[in-house]
């Protein structure tokens, strides 16, 4: 018989009611974070989670940060697991990065390895909405192995491709890949504690092998850098530092998301994970 972790034990000392906006297209009013949970408790939790997924790691130090912390959204909210709120609302235990700011983070003693399949997944707090359409905070993702030579997922962002009538060019997941803030998070190491790696659990997925270099990025707008060599053309099968711009970096992301009349704040960082980790 299969030992019950210990994050299930904690899930009934908690209850946590879910958030739901099947219509809205503005972010939920409602955290994911229980309350009445100790720190004690959230550590008990994402101890368990991580001796369950063995190879699974979350960033846990910010190197760098652009922007000023806001105080009810700290950092420390985009550290370990992510606490997300499912398929129909959005997390308020996520890190506001700000419009136009950019983070570099890593685990401390880790790197990340280029595996098979995903390494890498961005847990932000865009949700669905009834229509099928989506409430995003796009934003994009550079890795480095070094914090010298940056490589990023060559990011694309079509605002016009609706397919359905009830959807808005801003809200469609057609014509958009290599970037983070798409996708809903339905993994919760609190309360919902499923298996990462399963595509249910949401968040936006980024495979290491796809990294090219960026070798020119005069433009200032990461959808027209210029990509070149991948990271093992270059001879690296890791990388130790991920940084996250906020989609408003680029003129045309910031065009098709100011056209929904929603205000933004930036991204809101729930939670950045590896696949493939190992000691450095």
């Amino acid at each position: 018989m299969r030992k019950i972790p210990l994050f299930f034990v904690i899930l009934l000392l908690v209850t946590v009611p879910q958030c739901q906006n099947p219509g809205d297209e503005a972010p939920p009013q409602e955290s994911s974070a229980p309350s009445g949970i100790t720190q004690e408790q959230k550590d008990a939790a994402r101890n368990a989670f991580y001796a369950e997924h063995p190879d699974f790691r979350c960033v846990d130090t910010l190197v760098s940060f652009s922007g000023t912390e806001n105080p009810s959204f700290p950092v420390a909210n985009a550290y370990g697991p992510p606490a997300g709120s499912g398929e129909y609302a959005g997390s308020l235990d996520v890190f506001m990065l700000g419009t136009e700011k950019e983070a570099v983070f890593r685990i401390a003693g880790k790197v990340a390895a280029n595996g098979a399949g995903d390494d890498l997944v961005i847990y932000e707090n865009g949700f669905k909405t009834a229509s099928g359409a989506y409430y995003m905070e796009p934003g994009f993702v550079e890795v480095s192995p070094d914090g010298i030579n940056w490589y990023g997922f060559s990011p694309a962002f079509d605002p016009d491709s609706p397919d359905n009538e009830n959807s808005s060019p801003y809200n469609e997941l057609s014509g958009k890949s290599g970037m983070a803030g798409l996708l809903p998070v339905v993994l919760n190491y609190l309360t919902n504690p499923i298996d990462p790696a399963l595509p249910s659990a949401g968040g936006d997925r980024l495979d290491l092998g796809n990294a090219k270099k960026i070798t020119d990025s005069s433009s200032n707008d990461p959808l027209t850098y210029t990509y070149e060599n991948t990271l093992s053309a270059d001879g690296f099968s890791s990388i130790k530092y991920v940084k996250i711009m906020d989609g408003y970096t680029s003129a045309s992301v910031e065009t098709a998301l100011s056209g929904d009349g929603n205000p933004r704040n930036g991204m809101d960082l729930d939670a950045i994970c590896f696949f493939h980790t190992q000691s450095e």
